[in-house]
Order: structure tokens, then C-alpha cells, then sequence
């Protein structure tokens, strides 16, 4: 259910780098941290957290937290200066994707 979410998160932090609206790529940020946090609950309430996966979302939020805290101190390049939080998630985007593709083949 949150996968979705998470995927239309990470194109809007991309949409709001290319233009270059910092208090909206902080604003993202915040929304992926918080998403992606309720996420790993989920995953490992349902006893679903997969090592790879978990990493990946630990490391999203990590690095968000980290970019956040870099912008709102004053930034001179919004692409380079998101750049390692933006990467952080596309992967646990991807970790994700494969997860819910492994469990709707489970189901069938």
C-alpha cells in the first residue's frame, strides 16, 4: 500500500530538484522519511523485512535526513547537494518493487 506512495515521492523530490524549489525538495524529504519509516514497521510487522530491503530504507532515510539538514543550512547547488539522498532512495525504491513483485507471485 505504501509502495505507490514511496514511488510518487521519489518523483516529486526529482521534479521539485529540477526546479530548483528547495523548500519543496525538503518538504519531500521529510514525506519519504516519515513514508518510508512507517514502511520498515509494516515490512517488519508482517514479518516481510527482507535484509536487502530494510538496508536500503534505513539508508534512504539516513541520507534524506542528512540532505535535509544540508539544504535548510543554505545550499548553491540543489542537484549535487541531493544528490546522494535522491540515489538512497531510487534504491530503496527499487528494493521495494521487487519485494511486492515477490509477494504478488507468492499469492498466485
Amino acid at each position: 500500500m505504501l509502495i505507490p506512495q514511496l514511488v510518487r515521492i521519489e518523483d516529486e523530490i526529482d521534479r521539485a530538484v529540477n526546479e530548483n524549489d528547495v523548500r519543496l525538495v525538503v518538504s519531500w524529504l521529510n514525506t519519504w522519511r516519515w513514508q518510508a519509516s512507517q514502511a520498515k514497521g509494516y515490512l517488519q510487522a508482517a514479518k516481510a523485512d527482507d535484509p536487502k530491503v530494510m538496508k536500503a530504507l534505513q539508508a534512504s532515510i539516513t541520507a534524506s535526513g542528512e540532505t535535509k539538514n544540508i539544504l535548510v543550512a543554505g545550499t548553491s547547488d540543489l542537484i549535487q547537494d541531493s544528490a546522494a539522498a535522491r540515489k538512497a532512495i531510487s534504491k530503496a525504491a527499487g528494493e521495494l518493487g521487487s519485494l511486492a513483485a515477490n509477494f504478488g507471485m507468492q499469492g498466485e
